[in-house]
């Protein structure tokens, strides 16, 4: 997402110069704009800089022209620079035209205030900052470990006020809040460098409880499609029938296909990825290895069937903990924690300490150091349960580590991890709830 509309402006504005039809296809994420604002606010020591405060409204303008769902973009975009646009010279050539949506503006100055009173008894409860995910999880009523580990709940006022909302609305309801500058995030660095935005209450919040101001949402209302021909409905009709005999075909031959892939994997005695070979819907890339099990030259210590089962454990740990890192307001998505290849290396070897895993050599110190133990702790759960400590032992291979040096794991060199029960990211879990297929 750019840092404004002028910077897209210019930026979609290089499509279609030699007069054919173009796509411009904005990727936009909230994500992006509290990065952004960052490297705003940090252009200057001066938080009541004009210049920043007019960067961080363009910002915001940007920000509204991607999460509208409903008014015409040429029209949004001609307005930034104070020209009128006729929406229906749009010809449907932008999304929300072609939705056909409406907006539908309600009043939403009730909920906004008691959000206001939410984050209120929030703040009281806790010596920590409060993050936007964390005030819309208190105020949607989410019960989940995260938050009722960090607040006492029912000595919230306003927890669950929300619950009639669906999350998307809730988003809405407290982005438009930050536009309006009732609430206002402010990025916090911590000691270990990542950035955390945390909610205060704007220059507008006391306009509001005093009455002066309302607070206006506009909602997508979805218009009431026409009526197709009779005739051009039939023969749609017609080609869905013929559509779906041609899928079932498909679905028989690919099936077919996918044991056969299976087979294949399993006796190799490489790592098999079943998102991969049975052609699953899981949009997890990053944790996906784009190389098969017979490209890499890296030998399982385990049966492939037990390699496997450590490697869906290592992926949904891994999720686990970049969303607990999300719910602190920190930006960390599970591929900054381990990718693919990485966590298909050590579910090959199973390290069973921290050593063990640095031996490996593909984690840098600082991922060794804040996820080191929490990595080989459950392979070492799971060697145990699965009586599987002779084998690794046994079996390990000589590896190679970052500094060239071949070193080789002695059975008598295991220790005994200490649980840390100050690891709120390991609080909780139950290992054996892992759903390992």
């Amino acid at each position: 997402m750019p840092k404004s509309l002028t910077h897209y402006y210019q930026e979609s504005g290089r499509a279609g110069r030699d007069g054919e039809d173009a796509e411009c296809i904005l990727f936009y994420s909230y994500k992006d704009k509290q990065v952004l604002e960052k490297m705003i606010r940090n252009g200057s020591d001066d938080k009541y800089n004009p210049s920043i405060r007019r960067k961080v409204d363009q910002l915001y303008r940007c920000v509204q022209y991607c999460e509208n769902e409903f008014r015409c973009r040429r029209t949004m975009q001609l307005e930034f620079f104070g020209e009128k646009f006729d929406r229906a010279k749009c010809n449907q050539t932008c999304d929300n035209c072609r939705a056909g949506r409406i907006p539908d503006e309600r009043d939403m100055t009730t909920e906004a205030l008691a959000i206001i009173d939410l984050f209120n008894s929030a703040s009281n409860q806790t010596r920590k900052g409060i993050t936007m995910l964390q005030l819309s999880e208190l105020y949607r009523g989410s019960k989940s470990k995260t938050i009722t580990r960090s607040y006492p709940v029912n000595r919230i006022e306003g927890f669950g006020a929300g619950s009639k909302f669906k999350k998307h609305d809730i988003e809405k309801i407290t982005h438009g809040m930050v536009f309006e500058r009732i609430l206002v995030e402010t990025s916090v660095e911590n000691k270990g460098g990542f950035t955390s935005d945390y909610v205060t209450l704007g220059e507008k919040a006391a306009l509001l409880q005093r009455g002066s101001e309302k607070f206006v949402v506009e909602f997508p209302k979805k218009v009431t499609a026409q009526r197709s021909n009779p005739e051009k409905q039939k023969n749609q009709q017609s080609k869905k029938r013929s559509r779906s005999k041609d899928i079932e075909s498909s679905k028989s031959k690919k099936k077919h296909s996918s044991k056969k892939k299976e087979r294949e994997d399993v006796n190799s005695g490489g790592l098999h990825f079943s998102e991969i070979v049975d052609d699953s819907e899981d949009d997890d890339d990053s944790l996906q290895d784009s190389t098969n099990a017979n490209s890499t030259n890296t030998q399982s210590v385990l049966p492939p069937h037990h390699t496997n089962k450590i490697v869906e454990m290592l992926k949904t740990l891994v999720k686990r903990w970049a969303d607990e890192e999300q719910m602190m307001g920190n930006h960390v998505f599970y591929w900054h924690i381990l990718s693919g290849g990485e966590v298909k290396a050590i579910a090959s070897h199973a390290p069973m300490t921290v050593d063990e895993l640095k031996a490996i050599g593909i984690l840098s110190e600082k991922k060794l150091e804040e996820y080191g133990a929490r990595i080989v702790k459950p392979i070492k759960m799971y060697v145990k349960k699965e009586g599987l400590e002779e084998q690794v032992a046994r079996k390990l291979p000589a590896t190679k580590s970052l500094n060239g040096k071949v070193s080789r794991t002695d059975a008598n060199q295991i220790i005994e991890i200490v649980d840390d029960d100050d690891d709120e990211f390991a609080n909780g879990i139950d290992y054996d709830a892992i759903d390992l297929g």
